[in-house]
């Protein structure tokens, strides 16, 4: 069997890298079931749930989004049952966005999931190939941070 080019390598990485995507996308639409989300709408989800109710501007600073685009993210959300925004009590200016009850026990699913999904990929790998994924894995995210680094001077 003959070297595969750097070329070839960066396609192939290309390549895997959707692939893992699409399952892990198609495991999460599955835990979903009816309710379809975007990916913002997920990461909304995702934040809410790991960091608590905040206002539409913290959420935007936390999502990276404009407060204009998480106002329209979140009427979207809140039509499909996911978000509520209610009066903060102790400044009634303020909004509150929150995750409704039936968010909470979904945002608790897809975790479970995603970490029942992670496990199992996991156990498949011999010490070895785990070591070498973590090693490749530190330097994508090394370069990462870099780069954002760089683009935040």
């Amino acid at each position: 069997m003959s070297e595969q080019t750097d070329e070839e390598l960066l396609l192939a990485f290309i390549k895997r890298y959707h692939t893992l995507r699409r399952l892990i996308k198609a495991d999460m639409a599955r835990t979903l079931g009816d309710m379809h989300l975007s990916h913002m709408q997920l990461m909304t989800l995702k934040t809410l749930s790991h960091q608590g109710p905040c206002g539409v501007s913290e959420l935007g600073e936390r999502l990276g989004l404009s407060a204009s685009t998480v106002s329209g993210l979140l009427d979207r959300l809140e039509a499909k049952g996911v978000v509520e925004r209610t009066r903060d009590e102790s400044d009634r200016r303020k909004v509150l966005i929150t995750l409704t009850p039936e968010a909470r026990k979904m945002a608790k699913r897809l975790h479970a999931s995603f970490k029942d999904l992670l496990e199992t990929l996991v156990t498949s790998l011999t010490r070895d190939d785990m070591e070498a994924m973590l090693r490749g894995m530190n330097v994508v995210i090394r370069q990462l941070e870099k780069k954002t680094e760089e683009v935040e001077r």
